[in-house]
């Protein structure tokens, strides 16, 4: 199995060298052609959508760690007063219409108000790009845990015992302990992770197109085909320490490319797609995280 897996990542990597000197070729040997933005429109295009739906996710995540800090931090003086935790909820509930506006303003902002990049906007991107990249990929890849998400029965069943004895614990501490801050506090922080799971799975369907900004070297757009198609089988086979180095790589390739068109290139016929694909991305999070509240 090794074996074959380490084959597949040959074989495409040799076929990406062969595509890649044919299109040298094609071009003359110009490497000045590799900045061409009609070159790299489609495929930064598709890179930076699939960055801006992660990133909308992340949003989210990031506004129940907020929930969650506050419920924790503010959880002494919550306790035995049901009136006080429902002041932080509507404060919380606003910062929540705070993000929805914001979105709103990213979606019509893309109809109507289309405007050259700011520096704040290419602090924002850039920003966007590094974390989403270090925390989703590179930094998994190395602790080796990228891809955990894919659980066994018995997973699946010491999930259920957990819910059960989280549920006992919540009953005790909000009915007969009265310590509602740090129930609330527990609750925001299951939903993180509920949130981080999503986004995780939404990862690895969503590396290929992410990749899509690596078309013009087809040897590493070759490799991560076979890394992608792999990522469909953690369950069965982890990955290797050599597809883990592979991730890395190919995560620090597309950071890289993201930084140099955000820093080096001027794609303001993008701006309008990815601002109406963030704006939609931080409403789907945040009615997803609206969602998985009312469930719990």
């Amino acid at each position: 199995m090794t074996r074959t897996i380490t084959l597949s990542y040959l074989v495409a990597f040799s076929l990406g060298v062969i595509s890649f000197v044919l299109l040298m070729t094609f071009l003359g040997w110009d490497l000045i052609a590799f900045t061409n933005p009609t070159l790299l429109f489609i495929p930064a295009l598709c890179s930076g959508i699939v960055m801006k739906v992660l990133g909308g996710l992340g949003i989210a995540i990031n506004y129940a760690v907020f929930c969650q800090l506050v419920f924790r931090t503010f959880s002494g003086s919550m306790k035995g007063r049901k009136g006080r935790v429902r002041t932080f909820k509507v404060i919380l509930l606003v910062v929540a219409f705070v993000l929805c506006g914001y979105a709103l303003y990213r979606i019509i902002g893309a109809f109507f108000l289309s405007q050259p990049q700011t520096l704040f906007d290419l602090i924002l991107n850039i920003y966007g790009a590094v974390s989403l990249m270090v925390w989703i990929y590179i930094l998994p890849a190395i602790r080796g845990s990228y891809g955990e998400g894919d659980k066994s029965v018995l997973d699946r069943i010491r999930a259920k015992i957990g819910n059960a004895r989280f549920s006992l614990w919540k009953g005790y501490r909000y009915r007969i302990r009265r310590d509602y801050g740090t129930v609330q506090a527990a609750e925001y922080e299951r939903l993180q992770g509920s949130l981080d799971d999503v986004r995780g799975q939404l990862s690895g369907l969503l590396l290929l197109p992410l990749a899509l900004i690596l078309l013009l070297f087809p040897p590493l757009i070759g490799v991560v085909l076979v890394l992608w198609v792999r990522l469909f089988s953690l369950k069965k086979r982890p990955l290797m320490k050599g597809e883990r180095l592979i991730l890395g790589i190919v995560s620090a390739s597309i950071l890289m490319m993201s930084l140099f068109i955000n820093l080096f290139m001027s794609m303001p016929s993008m701006t309008s797609y990815l601002d109406l694909t963030y704006g939609f991305a931080i409403l789907a999070g945040v009615f997803l995280l609206a969602y998985l509240v009312l469930k719990s």
